[in-house]
């Protein structure tokens, strides 16, 4: 997972962050977003999931999801109400 994570930041640059969380140091976090097994891939736009991937994960897949989402999530997100 982690050439994966390291591919798509090569190739996102900017435009993309990544993070891993190791499933048993971070249960309570997997729990949070439903991850049920690993390996497990979740694409955020700010605190929400866009996208998810479980399994065997193809990386071409993962890139041409993340290229139709991106026109979409660029926006800020709604500012907070008072």
């Amino acid at each position: 997972m982690s050439g994966l994570l390291s591919e798509l930041q090569r190739y996102f640059g900017d435009e993309l962050r990544t993070a891993r969380a190791n499933a048993m140091r971070n249960p309570v976090t997997l729990q949070r977003y439903g991850v049920r097994g690993t390996p497990s891939l979740l694409l955020f736009h700010h605190t929400r999931v866009e996208a998810r991937w479980g399994g065997h994960i193809d990386p071409d897949e993962v890139v041409l999801r993340i290229e139709r989402l991106l026109p979409d999530i660029e926006e800020e997100p709604p500012a907070a109400q008072s």
